[in-house]
């Protein structure tokens, strides 16, 4: 039996995903702190190459939107790869910590933007509709995954053969991706390929829905004024936000519990190994659930864990508690994207999320140097788990106002008829 190619387009957005976010968002520090000491920079100086890569990202999302909606995006993503691959290079040439600002800050906003989530997704959306939450937990998987598997990788490495030989190696090992883009990648499958698949029968009533679907597109100002795209933004940015938080600073947390750093980055594993397979169940429910219900009962779940991890005393209470919060935060990217899909329609996807990435990322951006500003003025991170628990609280409210009624859909798609 002949496996349907989008299931080929899943598994090569997941291993993008992984690639590129691995490499940077997740192993950032592996790299990091080896120049630190070389440089003989500070940790902030350091860090703002951490803050570039956030920033690029924002600022070049709408670009990578339109391009997804309006190019062949194998070719864009073999672009991306190269430039990911030159960023790496050029890393490992650097002497100050300036110069890692700025090659980050120019290359890795189209650079890990092509081979990102938002491509991923749109991808996968294109060719699934049936079974669109199984595939978008699946891809949706990728960073965790990456980060799962790279930063020991990477790590290994530079053990073995420095930080610029080890940097420079990757920057090799990124461009065996290319050949993989050239014969996977497809933008959409025909009307016919996609209903065989998924047991439709091609009749003229479903041929008329697509072609309608497929003559809308939001331009960027209706997609603004669109009061779903802005309670979509802020509840998937505070969402993911928590875990950022979270995460850069659960070694500090765990300090201050008085747990060890081994067994704080052992927390670390857990809830990556618990967010893969989250995400992938939460894919599977969601083409049968509520997409609100199921993202503000994600969000809730990360409440409580917050409030678990706030009162917890002990190593195996954290322990819990990570598991908890990882089961909570699976629910992000695929119930996200669905949204989105679901919102704004396949054509329209990339720039929505486009607009939707820096609105998000801004919640990230900010949160990160607030959070630390809060501890280094109390002392601790009481303050910042109630800040953490307001964002949950945030996002549940959030999603809960956007409307995905059917008669709110077809208002939404006269009015863009109409001013077309």
């Amino acid at each position: 039996m002949k496996i349907y190619h989008g299931w080929n387009i899943v598994t090569v957005g997941l291993l993008t995903q992984a690639v590129a976010l691995g490499i940077l968002t997740n192993s950032y520090g592996v790299f990091a702190f080896p120049m630190e000491a070389e440089f003989g920079a500070s940790r902030q100086s350091i860090m703002w190459g951490y803050a570039a890569l956030g920033i690029s990202v924002a600022v070049f999302a709408p670009i990578v939107g339109k391009i997804l909606d309006t190019y062949t995006i194998k070719y864009w993503m073999i672009g991306g790869t190269f430039l990911l691959s030159l960023l790496l290079y050029l890393l490992s040439l650097t002497s100050a910590a300036w110069q890692v600002v700025v090659i980050i800050g120019l290359l890795s906003g189209l650079g890990q933007g092509l081979l990102g989530n938002a491509t991923a997704a749109k991808l996968t959306s294109n060719w699934f509709e049936k079974k669109r939450g199984i595939a978008m937990g699946i891809v949706s998987i990728g960073p965790s995954l990456g980060g799962f598997i790279i930063p020991p990788l990477l790590s290994l490495s530079i053990l073995n053969f420095g930080w610029r030989d080890a940097l420079a190696l990757f920057a090799i090992l990124v461009l065996l991706v290319i050949p993989i883009l050239f014969l996977v990648v497809k933008n959409a499958p025909s009307r016919t390929e996609l209903a065989a698949y998924e047991n439709k029968s091609d009749n003229k009533d479903q041929k008329d829905e697509a072609y309608l679907q497929e003559e809308i597109h939001y331009t960027a100002n209706q997609l603004l004024k669109d009061k779903n795209l802005w309670y979509l933004a802020v509840s998937m940015g505070t969402k993911i936000s928590i875990g950022t938080c979270l995460i850069s600073n659960l070694i500090g947390m765990a300090s201050e519990k008085s747990i060890d750093a081994t067994n704080a980055a052992f927390l670390i594993s857990i809830y990556s190994f618990v967010i893969i397979i989250s995400t992938i169940s939460v894919g599977y429910i969601a083409d049968k659930v509520n997409l609100r219900g199921l993202f503000a009962a994600s969000a809730g779940v990360q409440l409580l864990a917050i409030i678990m991890l706030k009162f917890a005393d002990s190593y195996s209470m954290s322990l819990i508690t990570m598991v908890v919060y990882g089961i909570g935060a699976g629910a992000g990217l695929p119930v996200f994207s669905m949204l989105t899909a679901k919102l704004f329609g396949a054509t329209s996807f990339g720039r929505a999320q486009g607009i939707i990435y820096p609105i998000m990322l801004s919640f990230m951006i900010v949160s990160s140097p607030l959070v630390g500003w809060i501890f280094d003025v109390t002392g601790s991170y009481s303050v910042v788990y109630n800040l953490l628990a307001g964002y949950a609280v945030l996002a549940i409210v959030s999603v809960l106002m956007i409307q995905l009624k059917d008669e709110s859909r077809l208002n939404t798609v006269s009015q863009v008829v109409g001013q077309r």
